[in-house]
């Protein structure tokens, strides 16, 4: 935490993560879909690479200077967690 920008971004991509884990229990609840289904485990071998690759993407932006726009894959990370979470809340 070398600085305020640094721990504001921390605690955004900690609120994003923990929306995605919480996204999974809901998505199973709201489109009743059993525990032991497929559908979940592709929906997570899905996040798990491309979290990976936005998590660079994010970090990068954070601790370098000359990057002056969060990544595309950022924002489409963003964007499928506030469809997810659109869904649950319907």
């Amino acid at each position: 935490m070398s600085s305020v920008r640094s721990l504001l971004f921390t605690s955004v991509l900690v609120v994003l993560f923990l929306t995605c884990e919480a996204n999974a229990f809901f998505l199973k609840f709201v489109l009743w879909i059993p525990p032991n289904n497929r559908l979940n485990i592709i929906r997570l071998a899905f996040w798990l690479p491309f979290g990976a690759h936005v998590l660079r993407e994010f970090h990068e932006f954070v601790t370098d200077v000359n990057v002056k726009k969060i990544g595309p894959h950022v924002w489409l990370a963003i964007a499928i967690l506030v469809l997810e979470c659109l869904l649950c809340y319907r």
